[in-house]
């Protein structure tokens, strides 16, 4: 009984969540990613009006002079 019951309450979760599956979108242009009046994002618009809008944007981290294992601590 206790399965049966766990099966249908895992069952309407997955119909709800799949009900609005439809109206999930993502924007992953470069304008969602940074502010408007960041002087990236207009680096990125100038060379985009160079070569072409690609509609890609790279993001480059550095690691810092901090150790990861005293983070972890």
């Amino acid at each position: 009984m206790r399965r049966a019951l766990s099966f249908a309450i895992l069952a309407v979760v997955v119909v709800v969540l799949l009900s609005g599956i439809n109206g999930f979108s993502f924007d992953p242009s470069p304008a969602a990613f940074l502010s408007d009046d960041d002087s990236e994002l207009g680096a990125f618009n100038k060379i985009a009006e160079v070569f072409g809008d690609s509609g890609s944007i790279v993001l480059v981290l550095e690691a810092s002079q901090t150790s990861l294992d005293l983070l972890k601590s």
